[in-house]
C-alpha cells in the first residue's frame, strides 16, 4: 500500500542524536507517554472494543482545538525516543478516533503516536509489506458520528491532553476557562460544571476551583508570571484575592523583584495601598551617622531629616 502525503524527513541520524546525553530519561518519558495509567483508564471507561484503523483515514482534529504543541515540533529527542519505543513495542495506548460523514476519521487523541507509526511506516517502506504494515493500522477506540457533538470531541482532546501533560499549565488554565464559560451560557450551575470536570480530569474539585479562579481572577501579567513558573500556585491565589485595580498596582510597582514568601505575606483584609505596601517591600536597614551642624540648629535638622524619611521610604534611584 502507498504512503500518502509528504516524506517526513526525520532521519536515523535523529535517533542517534536522541541516544546521546539524556537519552535514558527521553526513553523513560516517552515510554510513560505510551503507558499512562490514567489514560489507559479513560479508553476502558468508553467500553468500547478496539479497532485497527489505518492511519491513512485519520484527519487532524481543527487547530483551534488542540492548541498542544507536537513533540515532532517542540521536542525532537523525545520524538525520537518515542518512535524507538513504538518500533520495539508496537503502539501501546489507543488512539481516539471520531468517524465521519466521508468514511474518514477525526483524530481526537494519539497524534504523536499517528505522527511516529507514519515516520516508522516510512524508514521500513522498503521491506517486506508484513514487516511494514504493523505501522500502518493502529489500535483504536473509534466513536461513529452520532455519538459526539463538536463540544463533546473537543472536550475528549482536552481531557486526553491533560491526561497526558499535566504539567502544562497555561493550557490547563485555558482549558478550564473554556469550559466553565461554556457552562454558564448553557446556564449550568458552575458547582456541577467544576465537578464534571473534575471526574473527566482525573484530578480534585479544589484543583479546578483553583484553576479557574487563575483564569478568570488573576490579571493576564501575573497569569504570565505563574505560567512562567516565576510564581508558585499558592502565591498565584493569593494574589487573586485582589481586586482588577490593585493587582495591576502591586505588578507596576512590585513586578521586579515579588517572591512567592512576599506575596504569601499578603492578607485577604488587606486594602490599603500602605498595608500591602509594607509587607512587599524589602526591610530597610538603618544606621547611625555623623554629621556636623551648626550650633543651635540640632533639633531643626533632626525634624528636617525625619520628615525626608518618613516621605522617601526606599532608596532614590
Amino acid at each position: 500500500m502507498a504512503v500518502k502525503g509528504k516524506k517526513t524527513g526525520f532521519s536515523s541520524t535523529d535517533f542517534m542524536k536522541a541516544l546521546a546525553g539524556t537519552a535514558k530519561e527521553d526513553m523513560q518519558k516517552a515510554e510513560q507517554m505510551q503507558e499512562d495509567t490514567k489514560y489507559k483508564q479513560l479508553v476502558e471507561s468508553t467500553g468500547k472494543i478496539l479497532e485497527y484503523i489505518s492511519w491513512e483515514l485519520m484527519d487532524d482534529a481543527p487547530a483551534d482545538w488542540n492548541r498542544y504543541p507536537r513533540l515532532k515540533d517542540s521536542d525532537r529527542a523525545t520524538y525520537a525516543q518515542l518512535m524507538m519505543s513504538v518500533e520495539q513495542h508496537g503502539t501501546l495506548n489507543a488512539l481516539i478516533l471520531w468517524q465521519r460523514e466521508n468514511g474518514r476519521y477525526m483524530l481526537l487523541a494519539g497524534h504523536n503516536r499517528r505522527d511516529s507509526n507514519k515516520d516508522l511506516y516510512e524508514k521500513y517502506k522498503d521491506q517486506p509489506e508484513d514487516e511494514k504494515k504493523r505501522f500502518l493500522y493502529l489500535p483504536s477506540i473509534v466513536y461513529q458520528q452520532n455519538e459526539l457533538t463538536d463540544e463533546k470531541a473537543r472536550d475528549i482532546i482536552e481531557d486526553t491532553n491533560y491526561l497526558q501533560r499535566p504539567e502544562n499549565t497555561k493550557m490547563t488554565v485555558e482549558m478550564v476557562k473554556r469550559r466553565i464559560q461554556r457552562a454558564k451560557e448553557l446556564k449550568n450551575k458552575a458547582g456541577e460544571t467544576i465537578e464534571e470536570l473534575s471526574k473527566s480530569m482525573g484530578i480534585q474539585k479544589s484543583a479546578v476551583y483553583e484553576w479557574k479562579t487563575i483564569g478568570e481572577k488573576l490579571i493576564p501579567q501575573f497569569q504570565e508570571m505563574y505560567f512562567d513558573k516565576k510564581i508558585q500556585r499558592k502565591a498565584a491565589l493569593k494574589l487573586a484575592l485582589f481586586d482588577e485595580m490593585m493587582q495591576e498596582w502591586i505588578y507596576e510597582k512590585y513586578s521586579t523583584h515579588l517572591t512567592d514568601n512576599k506575596i504569601m505575606s499578603l492578607k485577604k483584609n488587606m486594602r490599603k495601598k500602605e498595608d500591602i505596601a509594607e509587607a512587599l517591600n524589602d526591610p530597610i536597614i538603618m544606621r547611625r551617622i555623623n554629621i556636623t551642624v551648626p550650633a543651635g540648629r540640632e533639633e531643626e535638622i533632626k525634624k528636617v531629616l525625619s520628615e525626608y524619611l518618613k516621605n522617601n521610604p526606599n532608596p532614590v534611584s
